[in-house]
């Protein structure tokens, strides 16, 4: 300054860290140069805070999403300090998080500092599947509010462990069959909280044991699991009867399970139906009565109210 015999100098750290201060005239050093000069972490800038966990890519209904937060200043320099938060001379930021969804609402998350990480450790949950909006929001820098841009990730929430009473099967063919024709019916894999199970890469898809017997006979279906997650069972019967369905997951019967299954009998096929009676002899001029036991082509006896659906014809073919 012209009219004072004070100098201001000033100069900026580029990065957090411990410098040496040295001012000089004519190469000589000043009283009390060189000094030792330390750059704490300045203000946190959310953009620059470095964010990872799995949690940023979705959870499942049973397992929280996990992220973890470091937080970094306006020249990327990691912070915080934890010498200086030991002294209680640096204060820790607030994080926050919220998922969102139009259709599920929001729930919001958790957020502790680590001193073993030296991060924010962050997680948050839900028990409804779905697609949700994850933000990442710094209320306070060292005690001073701030207004910074919300960080902002979609995440996909999971169906949780799939169970046996979160799985139920639905379809005709669950209570009526007719012998000979195929039969199916679907079944919903899902968890305790009522998400059904989708197609994932990562999860393998649902294994049920499905059953079908009646008495001693039993009938093994065959499954496939469709596009849209759910599995597909199919049965076909030959033999007519009150069938029990028994579908299980991991051992234990899915809700609803055991089913009854009642299988009709299939069309009359002539060729299997059988004559009883008075079919080889008689006596001429006296009525010959014989029964006809009507059958499908599974040899299944078929019950009919109709009548006048079977032809006799009695030809003479030699005299007596």
């Amino acid at each position: 300054s012209p009219s004072s015999s004070m100098w201001n100098a000033t100069f900026t750290p580029p990065i957090v860290g411990v410098y040496t201060l040295e001012a000089t005239l004519g190469g000589i050093g000043l009283l009390g140069s060189p000094t030792e000069f330390t750059a704490k972490p300045g203000p946190t800038v959310l953009s620059l805070c470095q964010i990872t966990g799995t949690g940023l890519t979705g959870a499942s209904a049973s397992v929280p999403g996990v992220v973890s937060i470091k937080a970094r200043d306006g020249t990327n320099s990691e912070k915080p300090d934890m010498v200086a938060l030991a002294q209680g001379t640096e204060l820790l930021d607030t994080m926050h998080l919220n998922i969102s969804s139009s259709t599920h609402g929001s729930r919001t998350g958790s957020c502790a500092f680590s001193t073993f990480t030296a991060a924010y450790e962050c997680s948050y949950s839900t028990t409804v599947a779905g697609t949700y909006t994850l933000a990442v929001q710094l209320d306070t820098t060292l005690g001073v509010s701030v207004s910074q841009p919300v960080r902002t990730y979609t995440v996909t929430i999971q169906p949780g462990f799939l169970t046996p009473s979160g799985s139920r099967a639905n379809g005709t063919g669950l209570t009526l069959a007719t012998v000979g024709s195929a039969t199916s019916f679907e079944i919903n894999a899902g968890d305790t909280y009522g998400n059904v199970w989708v197609p994932d890469p990562f999860s393998p898809p649902p294994v049920f044991s499905i059953s079908a017997s009646l008495g001693s006979t039993v009938v093994t279906p065959t499954s496939e699991i469709l596009t849209n997650g759910k599995t597909k069972v199919t049965l076909l019967a030959t033999r007519s009867g009150s069938y029990t369905i028994l579908a299980s997951l991991s051992n234990s019967p899915i809700a609803g399970s055991p089913y009854t299954l009642a299988v009709s009998p299939g069309p009359i096929a002539p060729a299997k139906c059988t004559l009883s009676g008075s079919v080889s002899l008689g006596i001429a001029g006296t009525s010959v009565t014989f029964d006809i036991q009507a059958r499908d082509l599974y040899s299944n006896p078929v019950t009919t109210t109709s009548s006048g659906i079977f032809t006799a014809t009695l030809t003479r073919v030699v005299a007596v």
